[in-house]
Parts: structure tokens; sequence; C-alpha cells
């Protein structure tokens, strides 16, 4: 349930980013390198991939972690025994 609402988190933050600088998914695509097909994916709900992530963040000029969380390890058992 929580990877949906940071998914989801990652997809508004994507288009409200493009939006606000008045971008088309072409004009986007072509000055980040990243394919017009995916960028419409990663507003629709795609998980962000770290290189695309990486790459949007350097653009928009935020933390690579708005829009990349790194997979979790499991927390290890503590033994109280």
């Amino acid at each position: 349930m929580l990877d949906e609402v940071r998914e989801e988190a990652h997809r508004h933050i994507l288009r409200r980013l493009r939006i606000s600088r008045r971008l088309t998914f072409r004009a986007l695509a072509e000055l980040t390198g990243i394919s017009r097909g995916t960028l419409c994916n990663y507003e629709g709900g795609l998980k962000v991939s770290a290189d695309s992530a990486f790459l949007l963040s350097e653009f928009y000029g935020i933390p690579f972690g708005t829009l990349y969380d790194w997979p979790r390890l499991p927390d290890p058992e503590v033994s109280l025994g």
C-alpha cells in the first residue's frame, strides 16, 4: 500500500513539474533524452526507473529521492531471547 502511495505521489510531482514549466511531453523528451512514451507512462503511474529519475531530477533541479525510492531491505529480526 505504501508503495502505491509513493508511486501516486511521483506521478503528481512529475505532472506538476512539467506543466509548471509549460512543457509538452515531446519537448521534455527532447530536453531529457527520455522517450515521450516513457514520460507519458510515468505520469500514468509507471514506476520511474533510477536512470530516468536521475535525468529528471537533474533537469528539474530537485533531489533524486523526490522521484525514486531505493528498494527497502527487510528489517532484521531481533532476538530477545
